[in-house]
């Protein structure tokens, strides 16, 4: 579902993450480490309980570090304080709370370099 026979999505300077659309681009996963293609998957199917066990497991099986920095990067962020969030939120929601907190454009042309 993340269109990976394409292969991984570029990166580099310029080179946005969401997709020609401007929406979040699933693609960009498609060069992450194999622990985290099943946390993915349930994301992108919308059971966000699963993912994010799954990658919570995923996380804790590469190291400490990841953890601390993932929450680090939560907490930074405002993600682990966002009551807006809940296991039903849908991709479309998501997208509007990055409008509101970064900026329409800001977000979808973050480049990948810079992500």
């Amino acid at each position: 579902p993340f269109n990976c026979q394409k292969g991984p999505k570029p990166k580099g300077k310029g080179l946005p993450s969401a997709t020609a659309d401007g929406h979040a681009d699933y693609q960009t996963w498609c060069d992450a480490p194999g622990p985290y293609v099943a946390p993915v998957l349930q994301c992108q199917k919308g059971n966000l309980r699963e993912y994010g066990r799954l990658i919570h497991k995923a996380q804790k099986a590469f190291s400490s570090v990841i953890e601390l920095v993932d929450a680090h990067y939560c907490f930074s962020f405002g993600h682990c304080d966002n009551d807006e969030i809940t296991p039903n939120t849908t991709l479309a929601e998501a997208e509007l709370m990055c409008d509101r907190r970064f900026g329409h454009d800001q977000w979808r042309k973050m480049d990948r370099l810079n992500a």
